[in-house]
């Protein structure tokens, strides 16, 4: 079992009511318990540190009947980032890190679901204790469009006779 001295778990109050939340390091030994987990490559990350593009890609290993597979999570900085309070300090200081983590993490649950549903790093759940940002105001309404020109009674045009029939002309 685990103990909170271990320190692989940790007690944190949300909503009134303390939650267990996990380390990365449960979540790797956890992993590792069946036997098959075959190895995690080191977070690829794309975009601009610190913006809402910024990505970490990771990519877990398992032995699936005799095969190892692939597992790839990404996450997104704008998902998970706290936001600029005490919440995303460490976000700020390392943000290589803590992407990379719950890329990590959302990762290892994919490939070991049964070892870790239900399980969440610290990480991942900075962000559920952030402000929530409210969506901007709604574009101001389109004006009206203008009125349509007034209508001019003209006099109907006179349909043109049909063309007369060339002349037969006898050979």
């Amino acid at each position: 079992g685990v103990h909170p001295l271990d320190r692989l778990i940790h007690y944190t109050e949300r909503k009134g009511r303390y939650t267990p939340i996990t380390s990365i390091d449960l979540f790797r030994s956890r992993a590792a318990e069946p036997g098959d987990h075959a190895g995690t490559d080191d977070p690829v990350f794309d975009g601009e540190p610190r913006t809402p593009d910024f990505t970490a890609t990771v990519t877990v290993y398992r032995i699936v009947k005799g095969q190892r597979c692939a597992w790839t999570a990404s996450t997104r900085w704008a998902e998970y980032y706290p936001g600029d309070g005490v919440e995303g300090f460490m976000w700020r200081k390392m943000p290589f890190l803590m992407l990379g983590k719950t890329a990590e993490a959302l990762c290892l649950r994919k490939a070991f679901p049964r070892q870790l549903h239900g399980m969440y790093i610290r990480e991942e759940m900075d962000q559920a204790d952030a402000p929530t940002l409210t969506a901007p105001p709604p574009a101001p309404a389109l004006p009206a469009p203008p009125p349509a020109p007034p209508q001019i009674d003209e006099p109907p045009v006179p349909a043109l006779p049909p063309p007369e029939p060339p002349p037969l002309i006898a050979l």
